[in-house]
């Protein structure tokens, strides 16, 4: 009787009846679902970016400061927008990093492909990619745990 209280106590669901596993599955998977929108948005800033450059007007003079700051503003601002979104993502992908033990490679792969284009955006978006980098890069090896050592290929469960 009380090896089944003992059970129950440690078996790792909650008062809610949420499995940590799973909580730390959707912990990792929103951290990076939100950040996508950045990802996209920032190509279609590059895409608009290219576009109006490539269509800069004739008539206007080549060093006509205000047209030009008005296209790259117009350019930017898909990006400028997606950061509502992608500033939670950062902080639940850091989040997941740092506290939880969920580790798959897909999410160590995904976060360093977005920690690479955060440093582009000077000076906000490197602070964001070094927090959340680092930690990646420091855990790198719990990522890439080997079977034949007891570890799953997967994920390396600490909790």
């Amino acid at each position: 009787m009380s090896e089944d209280l003992s059970e129950s106590r440690t078996s790792g669901v909650e008062v809610t009846g949420t499995p940590k596993k799973e909580r730390r599955a959707w912990i990792a998977i929103s951290g990076v679902a939100l950040q996508l929108p950045f990802l996209f948005a920032f190509g279609v800033t590059l895409v608009m970016l290219i576009r109006s450059f490539a269509t800069y007007p004739e008539d206007r003079v080549v060093g006509d400061t205000k047209f030009i700051i008005g296209l790259i503003c117009e350019a930017a601002l898909p990006t400028i927008l997606s950061l509502t979104l992608a500033l939670p993502g950062v902080i639940l992908s850091c989040i997941s990093v740092i506290a939880s033990s969920h580790r798959e490679r897909w999410f160590f792969y995904s976060n360093l492909l977005l920690s690479a284009i955060w440093f582009l955006f000077f000076p906000i978006g490197t602070v964001f990619a070094i927090v959340l980098s680092v930690p990646l890069i420091r855990k790198r090896h719990e990522y890439f745990t080997d079977s034949k050592l007891g570890g799953s290929m997967n994920s390396v469960s600490k909790f």
